[in-house]
């Protein structure tokens, strides 16, 4: 979202909804809850999402030789502003956000946040060393047949699949001259 408005040329101010600008400008990393993870041996991967939330799960996926994974849309911290909408003409009570605020969240990047794929053993414990907020559970692995797919904690059987979002997120060196894209 922020790039986009950088590229847009939609900064007029670094408020409301343009501060998702800022954010791409200047990024904030919470530097303590990746070490001290590691450092309790409580998690098996990580990747940061700077390329889009679903291509760092792809890679994941891809990386851990056969498994997918299932994400809560629902439990993804959204900024306000882009979810729930300031409209009251949504319905913001729906299992799942709308098409295009899921690409945004999914697809967008440049938020600069870390994944940590948590071994189910040490999940309490990972949630219970910080305060809510710093850490949010947002899905877990599953065996790869079941595929990559978002889905409603609150209802399964609402759910999509990756490939339904389209571009998944931004590909280092993925043309075919070797240019970046």
């Amino acid at each position: 979202m922020g790039l986009s408005q950088l590229l847009t040329g939609n900064t007029s101010s670094m408020e409301g909804e343009n501060r998702f600008s800022y954010l791409c400008l200047f990024p904030s990393v919470d530097k303590e809850v990746g070490p001290g993870l590691l450092e309790r041996n409580l998690v098996s991967a990580s990747c940061d999402s700077s390329d889009g939330l679903l291509r760092t799960l792809e890679e994941l996926c891809d990386a851990s030789g056969g498994l997918g994974v299932t994400v809560w849309g629902d439990r993804i911290p959204i900024s306000h502003g882009l979810w729930p909408p300031d409209s009251s003409d949504v319905d913001i009570h729906r299992p799942l956000p709308p098409l295009d605020v899921l690409q945004n969240v999914f697809c967008g990047g440049e938020e600069f946040h870390h994944v940590f794929c948590v071994p189910p053993e040490h999940l309490d414990e990972v949630l219970s060393l910080f305060p809510q907020g710093r850490l949010t559970h947002i899905g877990f692995m599953t065996p790869r047949e079941k595929g990559c797919r978002i889905q409603s904690s609150q209802d399964e059987n609402c759910s999509l699949f990756f490939e339904q979002l389209g571009d998944t997120g931004f590909t280092h060196f993925s043309g075919r001259d070797g240019n970046c894209t």
